[in-house]
């Protein structure tokens, strides 16, 4: 397995895993230091508050990331010294699209960088026959063929539900994908290289592996950090 292979501590870089799965593109914070200490923070709490603010603070960090070679163009913005310049990513040319339900939590933040953005919504939940993701919502932007997709979950695991979720984007017309996670299994990444690799992912943190548990559940392990 991906896990197995490719299984290192929790605090070791994952750059050179990452520059070995072909065609992906894996991109962590300008700042991972902030982004480990607010993830450790959410991960040791039990407050869901906290928690939810800690997620939505990280998420704006991926976000400017994800935005930070789409194209823009120059706004003039009214400030107390004059007018000023500005560079704006143009929202038309955005979608952003939470999986239901967690993805919902990761969307604040991204909507701080993005605040015109139109949310498309895909509900997906797990079969617990065949252990594959079975969609129950789709709700679309209108034009997606002319829209970037910013594709929101906090967790990627075995990348089931986001690999279907893509597979709808691309078969709504959707031509470039970009994901946000808070944490990732290899196991995750290496599904979405094998089946999307044109893709790009931007993430806090890459876990070591997936865990088997009861009824071929999978999760990953997280360790807290020092």
């Amino acid at each position: 397995s991906v896990g197995s292979k490719y299984g290192a501590q929790h605090s070791q870089d994952w750059t050179s895993m990452c520059a070995h799965i072909p065609g992906l593109k894996v991109v962590f914070p300008a700042t991972p230091y902030d982004a480990k200490g607010l993830m450790n923070a959410a991960l040791v709490g039990t407050d869901p508050v906290l928690f939810r603010q800690l997620a939505s603070e990280i998420a704006a960090m991926l976000a400017y990331e994800a935005t930070r070679e789409m194209p823009v163009e120059t706004r003039s913005v009214p400030t107390w010294a004059g007018p000023l310049d500005v560079a704006h990513v143009r929202a038309e040319k955005v979608t952003l699209v939470p999986i239901l339900r967690a993805g919902l939590g990761f969307l604040p933040g991204v909507q701080a960088m993005l605040p015109a953005a139109a949310v498309s919504v895909i509900g997906l939940r797990r079969n617990e026959v065949t252990h594959q993701p079975e969609t129950y919502y789709e709700r679309l932007a209108d034009n997606m063929g002319e829209r970037t997709a910013i594709l929101i979950d906090p967790m990627l695991a075995t990348g089931g539900s986001a690999v279907a979720a893509i597979d709808m984007l691309k078969a709504a017309g959707c031509r470039q994908v970009k994901c946000l996670f808070l944490v990732a299994a290899p196991e995750g990444l290496a599904a979405l290289a094998a089946a999307h690799p044109d893709i790009e992912v931007y993430l806090a943190a890459i876990d070591e592996r997936l865990d088997a548990w009861k009824d071929e559940v999978l999760f990953p392990v997280m360790p807290p950090g020092p």
